[in-house]
């Protein structure tokens, strides 16, 4: 005999409809198991999340006719994953958060759980890691004005500077493909000399989260990072990797990091924008210039779309103030000190 406990009394009493057609029995039924143990706001709060649930699937998957006394034993894993892209395009708009998505999946969670070992079902379901870890996290947008005067500090220590400018080259090519392609810190230490491609443009950025992908780099872009390449051999590589240390072994992460940590103290004198703002910053433009979606997840290493989809929550018309109109290093006109042009 199922328990309809409170929770059946408190919907009836808040629909004032005693004509209403009963709830799916085998929701009310977890929802009382739930109330053995659990606090009641978090079941009063699974039971809503399920009751979204159910309706969603009654709307768009009429073939699964679900009712009353459906057990849910003909849902698969591809409607929950619907229901899942649904909510997160809701919270995209800013219709609800996505904190609050993480607390939908986890009482879908907690419900195929509870079925599975009732041997209704053998569905398996786990929210997104992505949405617990970044449910409260900030968009690090980094402003156009920031990214000109960075690149502005760059070339300022390179005129200025009377020793050998190599590492700044080096420096700069780091930080223009970030700014260029948003790859990762990893991926710039996992580059070799085999995996650019100067004459066409292009680059092969590698890692174990996103694989492989090849980009297209800006003509500027290259500029630098060809200059870097005539230099290269003045590190004494020890290896093929493209970006070395001053001991001709390749960079680390943390060798990434300190370089955007020394332009940032020579711009702004601390630590503002970081390779993760910069991404941050890439993802956001390519969506707000209304690329598709699942090809700015795929040029940005994202194996899932919905992690894309995060930063589709700026307004318009913030990102008409602050998108890049153009390259900003074609601010740059003159010559190295070694003569050579710095545009083409």
């Amino acid at each position: 005999m199922i328990n309809y406990s409170l929770f059946h009394l408190l919907d009836q009493k808040k629909n004032h409809n005693p004509n209403k057609k009963l709830e799916n029995l085998k929701i009310l039924d977890f929802v009382s198991y739930l109330d053995n143990f659990k606090k009641f706001s978090q079941t009063i709060n699974n039971k809503k999340h399920l009751k979204t649930f159910y309706k969603y699937l009654k709307e768009h998957f009429p073939n699964l006719k679900l009712d009353e006394q459906s057990d849910f034993s003909n849902v698969r894993l591809h409607h929950i994953k619907e229901f899942e892209k649904y909510q997160l395009e809701r919270a995209s708009f800013k219709k609800i958060s996505k904190k609050y998505v993480y607390s939908i999946s986890r009482s879908l969670r907690m419900f195929f759980d509870y079925l599975r070992k009732k041997g209704i079902t053998n569905i398996k379901y786990a929210p997104p890691s992505f949405l617990q870890r970044n449910s409260n996290r900030a968009n690090e947008y980094v402003e156009e004005i920031d990214i000109r005067l960075m690149i502005d500090s760059f070339f300022k220590e390179i005129s200025a500077t009377n020793r050998n400018p190599k590492f700044l080259y080096r420096n700069l090519a780091i930080f223009l493909i970030v700014l260029n392609t948003g790859c990762r810190p990893i991926e710039v230490c996992n580059l070799s000399t085999s995996d650019i491609w100067l004459s066409e443009g292009a680059i092969l950025l590698r890692s174990k989260k996103s694989g492989k992908r090849k980009l297209k780099l800006d003509r500027e872009v290259v500029y630098y990072l060809k200059h870097y390449c005539e230099i290269r051999h003045t590190f004494n590589p020890k290896s093929n990797i493209l970006f070395l240390k001053k001991d001709g072994e390749g960079m680390y992460q943390r060798n990434i990091y300190k370089v955007f940590q020394g332009v940032n103290k020579k711009t702004f004198n601390k630590m503002i924008n970081s390779p993760k703002s910069l991404r941050h910053t890439y993802i956001t433009n390519a969506l707000d210039s209304l690329n598709d979606i699942r090809k700015v997840a795929e040029a940005a290493g994202h194996k899932i779309w919905s992690s894309t989809d995060y930063y589709r929550y700026r307004s318009t018309e913030r990102l008409k103030n602050n998108t890049i109109e153009y390259d900003p290093t074609g601010l740059y006109e003159g010559e190295f000190e070694d003569g050579h042009s710095k545009k083409n």
